[in-house]
């Protein structure tokens, strides 16, 4: 998945691959979700090549069987208010 980094024409500049790369990680996964699946420690994903595994996370982030980073953190601000509140 860190291929992304280099994505586009541009580079790294904020028209290029990095601006693809944290707009991937806001809104569907990751660093910290995806190198798991990459690296082979995710026990859902253990196909035998990273690509392999990456595709199939991809997959079913797309399916709705994996939450994305956009649906954990609204998860995380309704509990963090429902805390504040005292529910």
């Amino acid at each position: 998945m860190g291929h992304v980094y280099a994505f586009g024409a541009g580079g790294y500049d904020k028209d290029g691959g990095s601006a693809a790369w944290n707009f991937f990680e806001a809104v569907w996964a990751t660093t910290f979700m995806v190198y798991p699946v990459n690296d082979g420690k995710n026990p859902k994903y253990q196909q035998a090549t990273p690509k392999q595994r990456c595709l199939a996370y991809l997959k079913d982030l797309r399916d709705g069987k994996e939450k994305s980073t956009r649906q954990l953190m609204d998860e995380s601000d309704r509990e963090a208010q429902r805390r504040m509140l005292g529910l």
